[in-house]
């Protein structure tokens, strides 16, 4: 399944666990005095992260090549766009960062049965490197690459019923078919497409998060000096989604004015052979 723009994700996916809209877990035990003295004196025998993780990768058999549910994996997206730096007349095209939100659930990484020490794990882009991955990208993309300064953008969390949340920093450039029929009155449409490149739909459902009302946002105010940003569509497979934009007439009025402004002054003075005249 292909989504198209931008977009970020979160959604719950077992019963036991509740997923808030800032990506924070809550049991769903009734808490007591008992229940939070007992989990304290727990607490002092819980499994620290590095061995929940050693057992689950090194002790379990786990393989990364195989997909976590025979009968297909669903990818939660959304993306939050954090700048839109450039649409490109010449090349025709636009850059953006933006994050990029997945989850998905791999009942092979559950380990709510070990005692953690935590509720959910943090971990580095290096265990990611071991997990199964959607391998989902741009497809229509000219260039797209994951922030590494100073170290590689990328955010992982492990709950402990096997959700597996990530979220990618991504420098993209898109294509963007300009046409300049109308300038400067134009309206342009980009279209960005984001699909698993590896997998088809049987295999994984890639899907906007049903939690989000919506699931592509914009962190701050988009401001280009040429275009103002009036939409941004997030649609499924059989329609593209879209970024629409519209020229800033009056910049661009006041600019013409002046140029051709200067364009007849100069040509007035040629047709005088006027040596002294100036522009």
């Amino acid at each position: 399944m292909k989504l198209c723009v931008l977009a970020l994700l979160w959604t719950t996916l077992c019963d036991s666990i509740v997923i808030d809209n800032d990506y924070n877990v809550a049991m769903d035990d009734e808490v007591t005095p008992q229940s939070t003295a007992t989990k304290r004196k727990d607490r002092r025998n819980c499994t620290r992260d590095t061995a929940i993780i050693d057992k689950l990768l090194n002790g379990t058999g786990y393989n990364k090549f195989r997909i976590p549910n025979d009968d297909g994996v669903r990818v939660s997206v959304e993306f939050w766009i954090q700048a839109i730096t450039s649409i490109n007349e010449i090349t025709n095209d636009f850059e953006m960062d933006i994050y990029i939100n997945e989850m998905w659930l791999d009942p092979a990484l559950n380990f709510a049965n070990m005692n953690p020490c935590k509720h959910n794990l943090s971990l580095s882009h290096q265990v990611l490197d071991r997990l199964w991955t959607p391998n989902s990208c741009f497809i229509n993309s000219k260039f797209a690459e994951i922030h590494d300064s100073p170290f590689k953008n990328v955010f992982l969390l492990l709950y402990p019923n096997g959700t597996v949340w990530v979220n990618y920093r991504v420098n993209v450039k898109g294509p963007c078919a300009l046409s300049l029929e109308l300038f400067p009155l134009d309206i342009q449409e980009c279209f960005l497409i984001y699909e698993s490149f590896n997998y088809n739909n049987q295999e994984v459902q890639m899907r906007w998060a049903e939690n989000s009302a919506n699931p592509v946002v914009t962190m701050t105010p988009i401001v280009l000096p040429d275009f103002d940003l009036i939409k941004v569509s997030p649609t499924l497979v059989n329609a593209v989604g879209s970024l629409s934009w519209i020229r800033k007439y009056n910049w661009h009025r006041i600019f013409d004015f002046e140029r051709s402004n200067l364009r007849e002054r100069k040509v007035e003075c040629n047709k005088e052979n006027f040596f002294g005249c100036s522009t």
